[in-house]
């Protein structure tokens, strides 16, 4: 999709059901027939089954709709890509490019400029050092018979030069991230009798090695030793990581196989600022692993797996549960685990300390009121709140319709689910932060950006349908509003990382995955201007000044003109951040002239 953007004008399909048998296939049909000229597919936004009868451009008060129209909500396909040499590519109405198809002059301007795409895109796939796999997959799909676990073994560096690397991984990351992979008893283990240990868990190290190199490189504060050559050793650390997963035949139900990948997951992603497919892919295979070795059953009603045992799992299967969802959302593909089917019964980890818990205990303890902190609450938290924005996105992918009351229950399951999170992890101002932990405020960041993210997703087709019935005009606000909250959040993250600031230090946690969150936030801000300069050039009413006064669009045009300037930043080492910039550059330009 990065470097294919361009062709946003393959095959576009958005089917919208108001319960009439014939209006899905005789509107498919008139869409047909209006686009055949140009290879897309989409409907006219005047088209009758929209159910916008906009009255000569007045809007409409509540109740004037037909029941049918208003109980019945836009129902998108998607979108589907069919290029030129055979290849197809799909993404949901929840991706942030799904906006785009909107927008003719984005399309225009990527189709002029093919040629500067390309050669901008080689570019940065050029400065990726001693990366022997192809882009965008993960080494553990390199195909290569692995080497014996003695020559693996004698891969690692001496223990003094693995001590530290390990030590920074532990003081760079997240220590909730920590509390079901990698532990300090589990190293020292290792090196108490390494060939006892066994491929998998010398993968957890190897994995370990490759995200303490990658922490250098981002944190520009690379040992002397380390200088210049810490993404050829993450690099490095990564492939032998994979191979060590291959030697330990992850195909088999084998201890700390799956914590494994889940580090070599990291590490992955850790590479990259754009979405990858390739990561998605192994997201998809950890997924059915973990099935298959019963991390999706909660350990409680299988007396075999011990107290302590099915706490770690529930610890491990909760992060395979977000981590499908969220991958799959940055891709705009639907998750692999259901919400509504009930794939898993897995409870969520307890809110414990590391010294509540040990190997050989009998029972686990009552655990912690969640409002109190430890290594794990932040997860719990994020879980509950990931997966009510799992329910919101699993309903924009279902084929069938859902009415403005399921999308209204939606966003109450989502503020009720923030409600819910306890003091320590609700979002305050930065001011009052000076003296907490840098990982503490990020979390907060975080919780507050799944949430937004969550309403612009629900509400986003309700953009230009509040300006004709003000039955959706809170849609359109909470969507605006939340999507000025993410670049809101991107500028001070990306203020407060600089160096000397008070997130410098843990910079590191931030990632493609935050990076598709403001994407989408400044794609949908620039589509509500243009529709609302359209609307004031053909004079019809915005609805803005009824929505939230006049001073809101300045707002609005300032909040893209910052993010513009911030992925300006990055677009030589980014396709995303390069796309992000043109891309905004032509909408401020186009709703500035207007």
């Amino acid at each position: 999709m990065q470097n294919r953007i361009d062709r946003l004008e393959g095959l576009v399909l958005s089917l919208m059901t108001n319960g009439a048998q014939s209006a899905g296939p005789a509107a498919a049909d008139r869409a047909l027939s209006m686009s055949a000229s140009t290879g897309s597919m989409e409907y006219p936004q005047n088209a009758e089954v929209d159910g916008l009868n906009n009255q000569n451009g007045m809007m409409r008060p509540d109740g004037e709709e037909a029941e049918s129209e208003t109980d019945q909500v836009a129902q998108s396909l998607g979108v589907l890509k069919v290029m030129d040499n055979n290849k197809s590519m799909y993404f949901g109405e929840a991706h942030w490019a799904a906006v785009l198809t909107d927008i003719a002059e984005v399309k225009n301007y990527f189709n002029e400029h093919k040629k500067q795409l390309e050669e901008q895109a080689q570019k940065i796939q050029a400065q990726k050092k001693d990366d022997n796999f192809p882009e965008g997959l993960p080494a553990l799909f390199g195909g290569v018979n692995p080497p014996e676990f003695t020559e693996l073994l004698g891969s690692l560096p001496k223990r003094l030069i693995t001590d530290k690397l390990v030590h920074r991984y532990f003081s760079s990351f997240d220590p909730s991230i920590r509390k079901y992979t990698a532990s300090q008893l589990m190293y020292q283990t290792f090196w108490a009798d390494p060939q006892a240990m066994g491929p998998a868990s010398l993968a957890q190290i190897f994995a370990v090695l490759c995200l303490a190199m990658h922490s250098y490189y981002k944190m520009g504060d690379e040992p002397a030793e380390y200088r210049g050559k810490s993404l050829i050793l993450a690099n490095k650390y990564r492939s032998v990581t994979a191979q060590c997963l291959m030697r330990a035949d992850i195909l088999k139900p084998v201890s700390h196989t799956i914590e494994a990948l889940i580090l070599h997951l990291h590490g992955e992603y850790a590479r990259n600022r754009d979405a990858e497919v390739g990561v998605w892919v192994l997201v998809g295979m950890i997924v059915r692993l973990a099935m298959r070795m019963g991390y999706h059953r909660d350990s409680k009603l299988f007396p075999s797996i011990t107290p302590f045992q099915g706490e770690m799992r529930r610890r491990v299967w909760t992060f395979v549960r977000q981590s499908d969802l969220l991958f799959s959302f940055q891709l705009g593909l639907p998750s692999m685990i259901r919400m509504r089917l009930g794939d898993c019964d897995t409870a969520l980890p307890g809110n414990y300390y590391d010294e509540d818990l040990y190997e050989d205990m009998k029972e686990l303890p009552p655990p912690r009121p969640i409002t109190e902190q430890t290594p794990v609450s932040y997860m719990i938290a994020k879980a509950s709140l990931s997966f009510s924005f799992g329910r919101i996105v699993e309903s924009l992918h279902a084929i069938t319709t859902r009415s403005y009351d399921e999308i209204m229950d939606l966003d109450h399951n989502l503020q009720e689910a923030r409600a819910e999170l306890p003091p320590h992890l609700r979002l305050r101002p930065i001011e009052d932060c000076r003296d907490e932990p840098g990982a503490i405020i990020m979390q907060r960041y975080f919780l507050s950006m799944l949430y937004h993210k969550g309403q612009c997703v629900l509400h986003r087709k309700f953009l230009g349908r509040a300006r004709e019935n003000n039955k959706y005009a809170h849609s359109r606000r909470t969507c605006v509003d939340s999507s000025m909250e993410l670049l809101a959040h991107q500028a001070t993250l990306h203020y407060e990382s600089q160096p000397g600031c008070r997130l410098n230090n843990v910079r590191v946690l931030l990632s493609s995955l935050t990076s598709h969150d403001f994407l989408l936030a400044a794609m949908i801000i620039s589509l509500d201007l243009c529709q609302g300069a359209e609307a004031e050039r053909l004079g019809r009413d915005s609805a803005d000044l009824y929505t939230w006064g006049a001073e809101r669009r300045d707002e609005m045009i300032r909040a893209l003109e910052t993010s513009t300037e911030i992925w300006k930043e990055t677009r030589d080492t980014s396709m995303e951040s390069y796309k992000a910039s043109e891309i905004l550059t032509v909408m401020i330009n186009k709703i500035k002239n207007y």
